[in-house]
């Protein structure tokens, strides 16, 4: 795993010091309570008397978090010793992002590739700028790229380069423009998590773009289970690390997920589960110092993006997929007015992506673009049908 699965480099200590100074308080109102504090000898004994306590909500799960954090983390780090993770520049093979594919453009901040395909319907993924692009194209069993082109749709997908400096979030959004420039579109958009805010961006713009598909992309503001950990504290902490180290390892970054859900360790990294899951998790990017300035001052500020995304006046179809279990981006996240499609379908933010099978979200999503204009890039004169993995997909 890139950098240092680090909880304490993602908690805020002021934060923590004002959450226990308050929950000092409330226990000293409750001797009875504050006897039985002292004596807790479990979790789940300290789980349960805070769930008794008269605490703000948010106050009680971020305590909740802190503590099960505490009690598994020696679990977690041995789990985490079992994975095996891929290298700066991994040879997935045939277990991890199986689909062939070639790089057909690049510049200083990404890459563009194609999956080996027929020629069809074009479809350009964005994947989210904290992970790499690979959950599209997980495993031969979980492959949202595999789904498409059985479907018929010749796929293309962003793939995000580590960072060299302060990049920000327009840096990314040139990137998909000039990708879509190189391409010679039309195309279809579709975005991912954070890469569906960049895409919407791309396509209030861009008359290349033949309809746009946001994947459970954080649009409102509403943080669903990281609202907690957006305290004006937590905020000026987890920005002034950013600044100060030149970003935010990635490493920090997934022990900040994974304290949101420290209850889901034991399961998610059992190797006889889904380990390509596991080692995706844990093998994320570096962010930026301004790309977290616009993480915590934009997507999750007031409003969130629906200001700057106004999807309500774009001229093309809008597709917004959420998923019911999604504790990141809760489905009330993608709401919106206008002419737009809403579908919400089963499972979390990773696991509703990745749920395939007949009558589930993409075989609706496929109807729908189906029923759009036909359309096709320029002709490359090869069915590309038999590509291997060429250059670096990092």
């Amino acid at each position: 795993m890139q950098g240092a699965l680090s909880f304490t480099s993602w908690y805020s200590p002021a934060q923590i010091h004002q959450d226990t100074t308050q929950l000092m308080g409330v226990l000293a109102q409750h001797p009875e309570k504050l006897g039985r504090w002292a004596h807790t000898q479990s979790i789940d004994e300290i789980v349960a008397l805070l769930q008794t306590l008269e605490l703000d909500p948010l106050h009680r799960q971020r305590l909740i978090s802190q503590w099960l954090c505490t009690a598994h983390g020696t679990e977690l780090t041995r789990q985490l010793t079992e994975c095996v993770i891929p290298s700066a520049t991994p040879d997935y093979g045939n277990a991890i992002a199986p689909s062939n594919h070639e790089v057909v453009w690049e510049n200083e901040r990404a890459q563009v590739i194609r999956y080996a395909s027929k020629p069809g319907t074009p479809i350009l993924l964005v994947p989210a700028v904290i992970n790499k692009h690979y959950i599209l194209d997980l495993c031969p069993e979980r492959s949202l790229v595999q789904a498409m082109i059985a479907q018929g749709y010749e796929c293309y997908c962003m793939v995000w380069k580590p960072i060299t400096g302060n990049e920000t979030a327009a840096d990314y959004v040139r990137a998909i423009e000039r990708a879509l420039e190189a391409l010679n579109g039309p195309l279809h958009l579709v975005g991912y998590c954070l890469g569906g805010l960049l895409a919407a961006q791309v396509a209030m713009n861009s008359s290349a773009v033949e309809s746009l598909t946001l994947l459970a992309s954080p649009l409102n503001g509403d943080a669903g289970a990281i609202e907690p950990w957006l305290t004006p504290l937590q905020r000026a902490h987890t920005v002034h690390c950013a600044d100060a180290r030149g970003c935010v390892p990635a490493g920090v970054l997934t022990a900040g997920f994974l304290s949101l859900k420290p209850d889901s360790w034991s399961s998610l990294f059992r190797q006889d589960r889904f380990p390509e899951l596991a080692v995706w998790l844990t093998d994320g990017l570096d962010v930026a110092p301004s790309v977290w300035h616009w993480i915590v001052d934009e997507v999750y500020g007031e409003g969130g993006m629906t200001a700057s995304i106004p999807l309500h006046e774009l001229s093309i179809p809008v597709w917004l997929q959420s998923f019911d279990q999604d504790h990141l981006v809760p489905p009330q996240s993608l709401a919106t007015q206008g002419p737009v499609i809403q579908s919400r379908s089963p499972g979390g933010h990773n696991s509703g992506l990745l749920k395939l099978g007949a009558g589930s979200w993409v075989q609706g999503w496929c109807s729908w673009l189906t029923e759009l204009s036909p359309i096709s890039l320029p002709a490359t004169g090869s069915e590309c049908v038999a590509f291997t993995h060429s250059g670096s997909a990092f």
